[in-house]
């Protein structure tokens, strides 16, 4: 089953609670410290956020610390991986 067939569960999460997943579900993708590769969890959080529009500004947020993160590391590679991961269409 693909992470695209909960976006109409994901639609009746109220905010309080759509905030919660978000947040679960980045610290998840965040916590594997490596971005070379797909992380699991992007696609998940790309559902959310469509299904949710209210956290597209927590998405951009995130998306640009990951980029922050990777240029002070030295990891551009990794935030190109990200930003990619991010622009694209879910799986």
């Amino acid at each position: 089953m693909t992470v695209q067939s909960y976006e109409a569960e994901l639609k009746q999460l109220v905010q309080p609670e759509a905030e919660k997943v978000f947040e679960a579900v980045r610290t998840k993708i965040m916590s594997t410290g490596a971005f070379d590769i797909k992380p699991p969890g992007i696609d998940g959080l790309v559902v959310l956020v469509k299904a949710q529009p209210g956290l597209q500004t927590r998405l951009m947020d995130f998306r640009r610390r990951c980029q922050v993160a990777s240029a002070v590391l030295g990891l551009s590679a990794a935030g190109k991986a990200l930003s990619k991961m991010l622009s694209a269409p879910p799986a």
